[in-house]
């Protein structure tokens, strides 16, 4: 599945529009990790609503925006650390349902050119990321943009390995991961993203919501009626409810222990350890106080 035919489309003249026209007629890299129900900004239902022309996915353009705004200097600073060039790969490729773009491709040791009028011969391509922070990358790359290399990959079959190169914001520094090719994996990525557009896309048949977003999306406004619960739902309710209640009783908490830090500083604005250590500050000011 992963040796089809790969067609590939200029994209240099397209303009941002075009592109994203184009986009939406296949399955691209960051929708693989929706639907495979990866992506913690996307649902299954975000990708068919995107797919059917139903909404344009501002959010993910913002996104996409930014990164291609700072691709270059991730870019960069990967070939600074690596001592590896990369070139801009300037079409789109398409195979079955599968379509997208990569970031860079990355020279082999031996020196010669990763492309030939189109076509990937590379072993490496290179993705840059941009990130908040390191806490969703402490165990490796992100479940979501596992999903995305691997989907590379498969329009990509002499690419062995993917770099992801990522610069944290608010760290201020900057990490290469490396994922390799699992041809099983993309394999069974393959068939549940085809399946998902056959039986969803081509049929304009909503998959099932997952989250209370998915529902307001499918469903505007309530109707007059009502449904009966089910055992699985009775327990949800349960849950729900037990919830709140801890919900509220950690607010009444939080108050509380707020309430006894602050008149114990009084109108001191720092409150430290004996060793002079800082645990938690109070600010007074006329528009209000804010505790840390």
């Amino acid at each position: 599945m992963t040796h089809r035919n790969i067609e590939t489309i200029p994209k240099l003249k397209m303009s941002p529009e075009q592109w994203k026209a184009e986009r939406r007629k296949g399955i691209g890299g960051s929708d693989a990790g929706a639907i495979l129900g990866l992506n913690p900004w996307k649902t299954r239902i975000d990708v068919w609503c995107e797919k059917t022309g139903r909404k344009t996915g501002e959010i993910e353009s913002n996104v996409l925006h930014w990164g291609n705004l700072l691709e270059p200097v991730v870019a960069r600073e990967y070939t600074r650390l690596t001592g590896r060039r990369t070139f801009q790969h300037n079409y789109i490729r398409k195979s079955g349902v599968l379509i997208g773009n990569v970031d860079r491709l990355v020279v082999d040791t031996n020196g010669r050119l990763p492309t030939i009028k189109g076509q990937i011969i590379t072993s490496r391509l290179l993705e840059c990321k941009t990130a908040r922070d390191k806490r969703q990358w402490d165990d490796g790359v992100p479940a979501h943009y596992l999903a995305q290399a691997y989907h590379y990959m498969a329009l990509c079959p002499t690419v062995k390995i993917v770099d992801v190169a990522v610069f944290f914001k608010s760290d201020s520094d900057f990490a290469i991961f490396s994922v390799e090719r699992d041809d099983a994996y993309i394999d069974s990525m393959c068939e549940v993203v085809t399946e998902f557009w056959e039986r969803y896309v081509v049929t304009d048949t909503p998959p099932d919501p997952t989250c209370e977003a998915d529902c307001k999306t499918l469903w505007r406004q309530s109707q007059s009626k009502s449904v009966q619960e089910t055992p699985d739902i009775s327990i949800a309710v349960k849950r729900y409810r037990e919830a709140q209640q801890a919900e509220a009783t950690a607010t009444d908490d939080k108050q509380k222990w707020k309430d006894r830090i602050t008149v114990y500083m009084r109108d001191a604005d720092t409150l430290t350890t004996p060793e002079g250590r800082k645990v938690a500050t109070w600010k007074s000011s006329k528009d209000g106080t804010v505790t840390d």
